[in-house]
């Protein structure tokens, strides 16, 4: 099952957490796309910016499921967010425990997961993926 992951972009200043939620999803059983790293590997490949739109609707065009962490806002999160609710995606909203999540997406997502670190994030995320895999996604 193909997950897309939004997490806010920040270059490379945010590497270690993007790569710890890409491989918490991985163990639970989704394959991670996350613009983040593959659009341009966190700022290191100079990429056009025009790049960025198309590259990030073809992921979630792609995915089943929509992860999106919210732990720190920001504003493509949103962007994101309403382009997969437009496409019928499903979207689990991530964060943090003491992370607050905005009403917004929250009625947007079909599953909010709140986290007390990676492990406990990919055994919420397998359940997650058991249940996705038992509907029409």
């Amino acid at each position: 099952m193909r997950a897309y992951l939004s997490i806010k972009y920040e270059g490379d200043d945010n590497e270690e957490t993007v790569q710890s939620l890409c491989t918490a999803a991985e163990r639970a059983g989704f394959l991670v796309s996350c613009t983040n790293r593959d659009f341009d590997d966190f700022g290191r490949n100079d990429r056009d910016p025009e790049e960025l739109m198309p590259f990030m609707q073809d992921a979630i065009e792609q995915a089943d499921v929509l992860l999106l962490d919210l732990t720190d806002k920001g504003v493509g999160l949103g962007v994101e967010a309403g382009y997969g609710a437009a496409l019928g995606k499903p979207i689990v909203a991530l964060a943090h425990e003491d992370a607050e999540i905005p009403t917004t997406i929250e009625a947007l997502a079909r599953r909010v997961i709140r986290y007390q670190g990676f492990d406990d994030l990919t055994e919420q995320l397998g359940s997650v993926k058991r249940t996705l895999g038992k509907e029409a996604v």
